[in-house]
């Protein structure tokens, strides 16, 4: 019998979901590999030791940016990598649902299926990420009524009013939680002379709300020095990096609002009694409901655990692939 699966092949985070057994991978979405042989040495949380440090023949892979395939035949290794790992093969005949973000055009979703295929696939739809969250959060998705969902992740936000099994109106941009570390490395590096990598920046910005807990509160980053090389380090503050961060949480803002604009005057009511629910990994950020609620003037919904929301929903829909296959796309 074919295995049914669900697959979220996110910037950070590669994440599959299995009718029956429920979610059996989530790890990050990176590959160590032999750059002479091209063979993968590790996946996810075991190729990670290799950042910042990989030398010789060692190369470290990130084939997904900002919710786009960047490296074809590097994704179709990582997602074969992470198959083999749950014992699916080309044998299972396995139909995949594949969450595919607002923001990728018609042939980066198509590439998104291809991976999928090449990886041992036998079948494969795609299911747009705000439509699976709102499933994911069970919200009445085939109602007349209106249903406000934002998807704060690595590398994409998008926000989407959802009424009648569909997305009425959308928004979205190639913005998500790693530009916020890429932006707190940049300020460290113009504002203080500091280096530091993708894994210092995110060890920060998960700290932001315990400095912002306590004006008084401080935390040491090491890095190197900007123009020697050599080891270095600085004490910060929640405010500064408050304010490295401040445009990327505007931007995410302003694709609400957005979104809600481009929404029937109809629904708005539904917007307004019901809030807007937020997920996704980036929806942890501290203070970014509260953003949104003030600009928008509509409460926010938050739930715990929200990186898994989009992956939980598109897995529901795995026990009615049939009935269900009006609401996937098919670029």
């Amino acid at each position: 019998m074919p295995r049914d699966i669900a697959i979220d092949l996110g910037t950070s985070s590669l994440q599959i979901f299995e009718r029956n057994s429920g979610l059996v991978f989530n790890e990050p979405s990176v590959l160590a590999l032999d750059d002479s042989t091209g063979k993968v040495i590790d996946l996810g949380f075991a190729a990670l030791p290799f950042i910042g440090h990989s030398a010789g023949s060692v190369r470290l892979q990130r084939p997904i940016r900002h919710g786009t395939i960047t490296d074809f035949a590097m994704a179709v290794k990582l997602v074969s990598a992470a198959f083999k790992r749950i014992g699916v093969s080309r044998l299972s005949r396995a139909r995949i649902l594949v969450l595919s973000s607002a923001v990728a055009s018609s042939v980066e979703r198509r590439a998104m299926m291809d991976v999928a295929r090449e990886a041992g696939a036998s079948r494969a739809e795609v299911i747009e990420q705000s439509l699976a969250g709102a499933i994911g959060l069970d919200l009445p998705i085939q109602d007349p009524t209106g249903s406000v969902v934002v998807s704060l992740g690595a590398g994409t936000t998008e926000a989407a009013m959802i009424s009648l099994g569909g997305v009425v109106s959308r928004e979205a941009i190639r913005i998500g939680g790693e530009d916020i570390n890429t932006a707190i490395a940049l300020a460290l590096r113009s504002g203080a002379g500091l280096v530091v990598g993708d894994r210092s920046a995110e060890e920060i910005k998960r700290s932001l709300p315990q400095l912002l807990e306590d004006p008084t509160r401080t935390l040491e980053v090491i890095g190197r020095e900007g123009i020697h090389g050599e080891p270095a380090s600085v004490v910060i503050s929640g405010a500064q990096i408050e304010v490295a961060i401040a445009e990327i949480r505007r931007s995410i803002v302003q694709v609400v609002t957005k979104a809600l604009a481009l929404a029937p005057p109809e629904l708005a009511q539904d917007a307004i009694d019901g809030g807007i629910h937020l997920f996704g990994g980036a929806a942890q950020l501290h203070g970014i409901g509260e953003m949104i609620a003030t600009a928008t003037e509509v409460s926010v919904v938050e739930y715990p655990e929200p990186e898994l929301t989009s992956i939980t929903g598109a897995g529901n829909c795995l026990a009615s692939l049939s009935s269900l296959k009006a609401i996937f796309e098919h670029p």
